[in-house]
């Protein structure tokens, strides 16, 4: 569902709205979710494998963390998944980001967002891979309080081959913005010149 929302007079305003139509759908699905009597749930987890250890997925071998986890007796029991219910329209528009990243901004939701740039080395991903690592708190600092929002992004989907382009789907979590302008200096870090962000128009 499409959320004409109201104008939008800058970039950061516009990101904000984005990221608060996700961060306060999660909130609401959250409180929904643990008023179930006997279990708790606890939201933003670390996926673990059996010995505890946090467990490393997809090609880039990185770790990830589901929406929520429903634990009964102390023991997890099942996980939760609250996507976006809304997707926030607005024009696209072009800007030149830091010292000179071209980017490409399309209506994307903060749980799954797409970045489209060009196909550099495996080994120039990096700047990408260590941006995640800072921002998905491999210390799991938040795991002390489990508070909501806790300011982590949860995975990185890809990078998967799109022509000429590599696409990475990042679901940015509870992260703040600054999250958001970090990963467009981390895109840069890597040797791309121009980035796609979200979802263009057909042609």
């Amino acid at each position: 569902m499409s959320d004409e929302g109201a104008e939008v007079v800058t970039i950061g305003e516009l990101l904000a709205r984005i990221r608060a139509s996700y961060v306060e759908t999660f909130a609401c699905r959250l409180a929904d979710a643990s008023r179930g009597g006997g279990e708790r749930v606890i939201p933003e987890v670390a996926v673990c494998q059996a010995n505890g250890e946090i467990a490393l997925v997809g090609s880039l071998g990185l770790p990830r963390r589901v929406d929520a986890c429903v634990f009964a007796d102390d023991a997890p029991a099942r996980t939760l998944r609250f996507d976006s219910e809304r997707l926030r329209s607005f024009e696209s528009l072009s800007l030149v980001w830091g010292d000179g990243l071209k980017v490409d901004l399309h209506p994307f939701t903060w749980d799954a967002c797409a970045l489209r740039f060009a196909s550099p080395g495996r080994a120039d991903l990096g700047p990408l891979l260590a941006w995640f690592r800072r921002w998905f708190d491999e210390g799991d600092e938040r795991g002390l309080t489990n508070e909501f929002p806790g300011g982590v992004v949860h995975s990185i989907s890809g990078p998967a081959e799109e022509g000429e382009a590599w696409l990475v789907v990042v679901d940015l979590g509870s992260a703040r913005l600054k999250a958001f302008e970090e990963l467009l200096d981390a895109v840069a870090a890597v040797g791309a010149a121009r980035v796609v962000v979200g979802h263009p128009p057909p042609a």
